[in-house]
């Protein structure tokens, strides 16, 4: 997929992360909490932004923090890591910080994802 296919598919920041975290978002049941969905963000949205940051500025720094901290959690780190893999493969052009997001409930009691994209320099 060329740049500009990927830029048409994700042109919402808010699509991509949820694109990006479905795997887990998949696993939740159908009356998932905000608790539940934040918690997943939480962690996809740390993975997303790290990956970016390292790639950006040509390191490891951030990536090899978050394995660090689930170095005694083989299951966490798992999950880490099949989370960087995924965005370098999927997501690997874009290079876009996600800023702060919300979850809100619509009308349809239904959630939304609201994020905003930010510029990593």
């Amino acid at each position: 997929m060329n740049n500009k296919q990927f830029k048409n598919q994700y042109s919402k920041i808010s699509e991509a992360l949820l694109e990006f975290s479905s795997p887990l978002l998949k696993t939740l049941p159908k009356r998932a909490t905000r608790q539940d969905i934040e918690q997943i963000l939480r962690i996809t949205y740390t993975v997303w932004n790290a990956v970016v940051f390292d790639e950006v500025f040509k390191h490891t720094n951030y990536v090899s923090d978050i394995r660090a901290t689930f170095k005694h959690d083989k299951e966490g780190l798992s999950l880490i890591d099949y989370f960087i893999s995924r965005k370098n493969e999927l997501f690997g052009k874009d290079l876009r910080i996600i800023g702060e997001y919300k979850i809100i409930m619509t009308d349809g009691n239904k959630w939304r994802l609201r994020a905003d994209a930010r510029d990593p320099l």
